[in-house]
This record gives C-alpha cells, sequence and structure tokens, in this order.
C-alpha cells in the first residue's frame, strides 16, 4: 500500500511565498491545511482560507501544537505523513532543532540537517564558503575604514545567546547613516561588506535527493527599500552563464537537497554572491507562471505527486512578476523604492503590463488585492 501525504503550512510571514505554493497545492490536487499567524493574516482574505484550521496569536512553536496538527490531518485527510512547508528561519530553526520529536508523530521535515543548512543560511558562514571556492563576494570591510555606500550583515540568525534574533541586513547609503552604525554596531554578531552594483539576480535551484537539479533565474527589476522583498521581477536565462557552475558544485558537493534561492549581482559577466536562502522565496509565484519545475520536484521527492515522466515544464523566461503593495508601503512610509537596471520612466511606460502579473490581482486573492489598497489609503490618511 502506498503512504498517503498531505502538507502543512504556516502563514503570516513570507506571504507571498506561502500563496504560490497554495496555488501549486490546488492545480496539483495536493491536500494540504494552513496555520495562520493571526487575524491579520492576508490568507484568511483570500480563498485559502477554507484550509485554515488555526489561527495562532503568539510567534511561539511548541510540539503540544504540532501533535494538535497531527490529530486534525488523521480526521480529515488520513495522511500516513505531514510534510512541513520550509517557509521561514524561524519555522525552519524550530523543526531542525525538534526534528527527532516531530518525525516520530509522523512529520516529514524537507530540510537538510542542521550544521549544512546554518552553513548556508547564515550570512557569514556562505560567505566564506564561497570565497573559499573561488565564487566572488563583496569585499569584507572594517567599521573604521568603510564608506557609503556599504551594507551590514547578520553574521548568523540567531546572536550568541541563541535565542535574540538577530538584527536584519542594512544598507548604509550617506556618512549619517554610516555615523550612526559606528556608534551603535555590534560588531560580534554582524560583518560590513562593500555594496555591489550591477544586476539584481536571483538564482533558483532544486537539488534533489538522487543528486540531480533544476535550476533558473530571475532578474529583479524594482525592490523595496533598503533590500527589503522584490516588487518587479522577470523570468530570465542567467543560469545558462558558464559561472554559474561554481554555485552549482557548491551544492552538490556538501550534498544539500532542497529549495534554495542565492541572490547575487551581475557586475559585468561576474556573479557576485550576497547570500542564500534554503526555504520558499517571496517572488515564488513566478515558478508558477514561467512553468519552472522546483515545487514539482519537490511534491516528487517529498510523495506529494507521483512523477509524470510525459509532464513536460516548458519554462517560459520573460515571464513577469509585480507586487504593488510593495510600492504602496513603501510610498505610505515615505520611503524610496530601489530600482535595478531599471528606471521609473521604463516602469510607467509598462506600467500595464506588470500589473497583469500582480500576484494578488487574481481570482483566489483579489480581496487580499483590494485590501492592500485600502491599507494604504488609510495610512496616508492618518
Amino acid at each position: 500500500m502506498s503512504t498517503t501525504r498531505s502538507v502543512l503550512i504556516f502563514s503570516g510571514y513570507n506571504e507571498r511565498g506561502i500563496i504560490a505554493f497554495c496555488r501549486f497545492c490546488k492545480k496539483a490536487n495536493i491536500p494540504f491545511a494552513v496555520v495562520a499567524a493571526s487575524s491579520n493574516d492576508k490568507i484568511l482574505l483570500s480563498s485559502y482560507s477554507q484550509n485554515v484550521i488555526e489561527t495562532r496569536f503568539t510567534s511561539k512553536l511548541t510540539l503540544d501544537a504540532f501533535r494538535r496538527y497531527r490529530e486534525y490531518f488523521a480526521k480529515t485527510f488520513s495522511p500516513d505523513e505531514t510534510i512541513v512547508l520550509p517557509s521561514t528561519e524561524f519555522l525552519n530553526h524550530f523543526l531542525l532543532e525538534e526534528r527527532n520529536s516531530l518525525e516520530s508523530m509522523g512529520y516529514v521535515i524537507p530540510l537538510c540537517s542542521m550544521s549544512l543548512y546554518q552553513a548556508i543560511s547564515d550570512k557569514y558562514s556562505f560567505y566564506l564558503l564561497c570565497r573559499n571556492r573561488g565564487i566572488l563576494t563583496p569585499q569584507e570591510l572594517s567599521i573604521s575604514h568603510c564608506k557609503p555606500p556599504c551594507v551590514v550583515k547578520p553574521k548568523t540568525y540567531f546572536a550568541q545567546d541563541k535565542k535574540t534574533v538577530n538584527p536584519k541586513t542594512t544598507v548604509i547609503s550617506n556618512f549619517e547613516e554610516l555615523q550612526k552604525c559606528r556608534r551603535t554596531i555590534d560588531t560580534q554578531n554582524t560583518f560590513i561588506q562593500e555594496f555591489v552594483e550591477g544586476k539584481s539576480v536571483y538564482l533558483l535551484f532544486y537539488f534533489g535527493k538522487d543528486r540531480t537539479y533544476s535550476i533558473y533565474s530571475q532578474e529583479n527589476f524594482m525592490q523595496q527599500y533598503n533590500g527589503r522583498s522584490i516588487i518587479a521581477a522577470e523570468a530570465a536565462q542567467f543560469h545558462e552563464h558558464s559561472e554559474v557552475q561554481k554555485f552549482t558544485d557548491l551544492f552538490l558537493d556538501m550534498h544539500f537537497t532542497g529549495l534554495v534561492m542565492v541572490e547575487t549581482r551581475l557586475k559585468g559577466e561576474k556573479f557576485y554572491m550576497i547570500e542564500a536562502n534554503p526555504l520558499i522565496w517571496g517572488p515564488s509565484q513566478l515558478i508558477n507562471d514561467a512553468n519552472m519545475d522546483l515545487f514539482h520536484r519537490f511534491a516528487v521527492d517529498f510523495g506529494l505527486v507521483n512523477e509524470d515522466r510525459s509532464l513536460l515544464f516548458d519554462y517560459q523566461p520573460k515571464t513577469r512578476y509585480f507586487w504593488l503593495g510593495g510600492i504602496l508601503e513603501d510610498l505610505s512610509s515615505g520611503n524610496m523604492i530601489t530600482f535595478h537596471n531599471y528606471d521609473r520612466e521604463r516602469f510607467f511606460d509598462e506600467y500595464a503590463l506588470w500589473l497583469q502579473r500582480e500576484v494578488y490581482f487574481r481570482e483566489d486573492t483579489v480581496n487580499v488585492f483590494l485590501e492592500e489598497l485600502k491599507s494604504c489609503h488609510k495610512r496616508k490618511s492618518l
């Protein structure tokens, strides 16, 4: 008798990536349930609200809660095993720390070992790994000898106390910000790198259990202030560049399996590694729209779908990804949107084309789209 499997998804963070995977599950007829983060979780406004089994009002994760979710799955889907979608750093660290207990309950944790995960997700360790393998990286700078623009990054996700989450990456764009940084920087938990100009390119991978892999890429054109979420991007073919093989070989040599996105800057013909994220990423809707097989390979590896050799994924480069809410958030907060190899004039000329690919302006999430418009108006009115 074959093993039946379903997916448990935690929402409220990385929301656009979550929605993209929910869409994939629906299309592939994969049973899934969602745990919402709060009553303000955007997924509650989507058609996937019918998949929400609980709304939690604390960020804390507990084994008791996971037992409760398994009881729900047993009653509703009768699955032998439940896959937990790796969607945020906080969740993934919990899954890895409690892996033995969770697996004894019938969960499958689709992540590599804790040591390998941290070697990739922690910014300083992956920077050293890449540098030692001949992959170009931004130059590391001392606080006394750096000048703007430069980037302050956390060395690890958790600080030395193993409990406190380190501050996010910060771009230092002027001398006033640099002076403040010099007064407040925590040199034990952070490091500084030069800011590398160039095209913003994501390399998108899935490494299978059988050591085969799929790779795609996207070029990012618009991003929220200070390196936050991607607003506008396009499926690309940069992964066909010979330099990219260095990244592929690194992950294969480490015996990494799973999803991973590597952020790079393409300066001339050279790729500079910025950071890596071994989880689903924000613009993951591009996986669905550009017909990448990354989610499908994940589903095959973990028994969520049967592998169909006749199923061909005809990759569609030039497919666009757009999130209008990201623009509205920055405008209402008085922040400047970042353009990569793009400009305001081109954006206005192509706005109609971008809007056709808006991540929430779709039948299953139109209420999310409308709520983002309404929220922006409310913030401006205050």
